[in-house]
């Protein structure tokens, strides 16, 4: 739930603060409530409300029996799950929902978490995808592998993004992030994407490196006040098993592959560089390495930086070098290039009108220099003259790396485009992508068809992300909103089976806690050729904060949403529940009841705890199961289902079974939860209970006289004293009206 007010400055006496008394007595009908309000608007919620209670006591009462049938401990099963407290099976694997967090991929196992439960309650679940945040990185670095096949990039931010041939270059994917500012990627010879950064707080350097393609990263180096290594930004491998990785303020590091491990890496001796940052590196043969830096020095070293030397053809800055073979290399940088073509003996200097950052040389004789404004500069005769290539792509971003890839090619990043330079033919061939760090919300929408009024539906909701201001990683958001969520899937568990008039259609939204996003993307994206009756939303309904157990409904100062909430009013006390209902309509929570309110003419109410803003762990790591009052919360989705039932027109029940019926356990296997299925056809003694292949009882589930209908219990795979239950083969027995029904459990630890 997302805090936000709309409280006038002045509340008018005449306007109605509160529909029914605040000390609503439970079993008090809608009829009861005393003078004074506003006399036209109470005929109107009279003259609507009446006639639906009324008619709900005449159905004898079939609201009361499925309202009935929500079940305290399904809802504490699902809040305890999707807050983190027990585990999931999701796919067949057990797994922790530590957070729900809107733009965090952890949530993904909430929402997978979510559509297995929504299948396993037999229904089809649509899913509507939007994106919840979009954001352009800016990319730094560039690496191909061997083969061409696959195109990594790194950004400013430490993200880091996958592109493939595969794909047809067009599935960029962001596969992982490092916590630093990525400036170099390089690939060992062994496979492994090494990745040269800056810390994003200091001016520190660090050295990660990747053995899975760059989905997870290890950190190599780390640097301190103690060592003093600075930013690192170039890295260059001399030989399979030799690198130099340089940077700022004479920073560089040599390290060396041995008995099948990289070594930490030796600081060399910054006053070597004179303290100079080092910009871009290169080999042009084992254990031969060259480094250019500001000022225009070139420094080479042909024993792996054990010494250096070093020539300064002109003093301006120098940001890259590059080299093919031995004999031949291009150093680049403002306005200028230095070429060689007998080892670095001597460099001769030409002037380019573009300010160069990167080069990349295809050949001994062809080389692609680019960077300021996104200009790319082509030579075919070593370096000694330089044109403008003509291409296809459109771009004024600065480029800020190059690679080569086999097939005369050539990939390019700055900004948030990359772009592949194809010179294997008479023109050269030009492509750009724009990569787009996007983030994908999710809604999960389900539901029945009604009988008679097919296009009209009665809509109840909630959202399952959540929230933590200080720490998204825990979220377990038990409040703010499992117990919605939950009350949800309850509801449509009790509902499957009875016929309706209208529809009733289920949605549990994401990115309300970001600004309403998947109820907005609901709203804009709906079917206008179907009605939407009524708007139930569910959102933090795990305790009254005041310390009784008041309800509040959030509306409109308007006549539908009054209606809605005299029904939801009518009906708690109709079911007798223990709930004290309280109409608010001058400072209505912000939640996913108000994307509605665009659409003229629906009614759209939220139902939330008391005093929710004194709620001590709102939106805090803190909003844990233990603090929910479940039978507070089973009342309130009681007075939501007895309500949406008489809204969508109950015509009746699901009948009850014929037979005794026990369903497989799902899942099975289980890990450490699972959910057992059975059929009563009447009322009558049950016994549950589930024994080893021995024939020992492990633990009594069940032993009690329940009313027929269909049964769902959700058993925390523990046996008769508290203690998890071995991994085997087990068998569930259920006895009831003088049959055994036994299923086959498998337990896997």
């Amino acid at each position: 739930m997302v805090y936000y007010t709309e409280r006038s400055l002045l509340e008018r006496n005449f306007r109605l603060k509160r529909f029914m008394p605040r000390q609503l007595q439970p079993g008090t009908r809608i009829g009861a409530a005393p003078a004074p309000y506003s006399v036209l608007i109470l005929l109107f919620i009279l003259q609507i409300t009446l006639p639906g209670i009324r008619g709900a006591s005449a159905q004898g009462c079939g609201l009361c029996e499925l309202a009935g049938r929500i079940d305290r401990e399904m809802l504490v099963a699902t809040v305890r799950e999707l807050s983190g407290a027990d585990p999931v099976t999701v796919g067949g694997v057990s797994q922790i929902i530590s957070t729900r967090s809107s733009l965090l991929p952890e949530k993904l196992v909430a929402r997978d978490y979510l559509l297995e439960r929504v299948a396993d309650l037999g229904y089809s679940a649509v899913r509507q995808a939007y994106p919840l945040s979009v954001s352009y990185p800016d990319l730094m670095a560039v690496e191909v592998s061997v083969t061409g096949e696959s195109l990594w990039t790194g950004s400013d931010e430490g993200e880091v993004f996958l592109m493939t041939a595969a794909g047809g270059w067009d599935d960029t994917h962001l596969i992982s992030r490092i916590d630093a500012r990525i400036f170099d990627l390089a690939l060992d010879s062994f496979g492994t994407l090494w990745a040269a950064c800056k810390t994003k707080e200091m001016g520190h350097g660090e050295l990660h490196y990747s053995v899975d393609g760059g989905e997870t990263w290890q950190a190599k180096v780390i640097g301190n006040t103690g060592n003093d290594i600075l930013a690192l930004s170039s890295i260059v491998f001399s030989s399979p098993v030799s690198a130099i990785i340089s940077g700022v303020f004479g920073t560089a590091l040599r390290m060396q592959y041995y008995d099948g491990n990289w070594l930490p890496p030796y600081r060399l001796d910054a006053a070597d560089f004179y303290y100079r940052h080092l910009n871009g590196s290169a080999s042009s043969g084992p254990m031969h390495v060259w480094i250019v830096s500001t000022g225009g020095t070139i420094f080479e070293s042909e024993d792996l930086g054990v010494t250096w030397t070093d020539t300064t053809p002109r003093p301006d800055d120098l940001w890259d070098i590059d080299f093919c073979g031995p004999d031949r290399g291009i150093a680049v940088g403002d306005g200028l290039a230095h070429y060689t073509s007998d080892g670095g003996d001597t460099w001769n200097m030409v002037a380019v009108n573009a300010s160069l950052k990167t080069v990349t040389m295809l050949d001994t004789l062809r080389a692609v220099a680019s960077g300021g404004y996104g200009h790319i500069w082509i030579t075919d005769d070593g370096g000694v003259t330089w044109s403008r290539l003509a291409h296809d792509c459109t771009r004024d971003e600065d480029i800020r790396d190059t690679a080569l890839s086999p097939s005369d090619t050539i990939w390019a990043v700055g900004r948030n485009m990359p772009l592949r330079l194809e010179f294997g033919g008479p023109v050269v061939i030009c492509r750009q992508w724009e990569v787009a760090d996007t983030i994908w919300g999710e809604n999960i929408v389900f539901g029945s068809t009604g009988q008679t009024l097919p296009g009209e539906k009665v809509v109840v909701c909630a959202h399952y992300d959540s929230r933590n201001w200080h720490d998204p990683y825990c979220a377990p958001g038990a409040d703010d909103n499992a117990s919605g969520c939950a009350g949800v899937l309850e509801i449509a568990r009790v509902f499957t089976g009875a016929a309706f008039e209208r529809s009733l259609e289920y949605i549990l939204f994401d990115g309300e806690e970001i600004g309403l996003i998947g109820s907005r993307y609901y709203v804009a994206e709906r079917d206008t050729g179907l009605t939407i009756d009524a708007v139930i939303n569910l959102d933090m309904i795990g305790r009254d904060y005041g310390g009784g157990v008041t309800l509040q409904i959030a509306g409109r100062d308007d006549p539908l949403d009054s209606a809605l909430a005299a029904l939801i009013t009518g009906m708690a006390g109709f079911l007798r529940l223990d709930l004290d209902c309280n109409y608010e309509y001058s400072a209505s929570p912000t939640s996913d009841h108000k994307a509605f309110w665009e659409i003229e003419g629906i009614p759209a109410i939220l139902l939330i705890e008391n005093d929710y803003l004194d709620n001590p762990h709102y939106h805090a790591c803190s909003d844990i199961a233990d603090h929910i009052d479940f039978d507070f919360m089973t009342d309130v989705v009681k007075a939501a289902a007895g309500s949406a039932a008489q809204r969508a027109g109950l015509i009746r029940t699901d009948p009850l079974p014929s037979k005794v019926v026990l369903h497989q356990n799902f899942p099975n296997p289980l890990f450490n939860h699972t959910r057992i299925r059975f059929e009563l056809p009447s009322r009558m003694p049950v016994d549950l209970t589930l024994f080893d292949v021995t024939g020992r009882k492990v633990v009594v589930m069940i032993r009690d006289t329940l009313d027929g209908g269909r049964r769902e219990y959700a058993w925390d795979g523990r046996g008769s004293s508290g203690e998890a239950v071995a991994s085997g083969i087990y068998f569930l027995r259920l006895q009831a009206g003088g049959t055994d029904r036994v299923r086959k459990v498998v337990i896997v630890r």
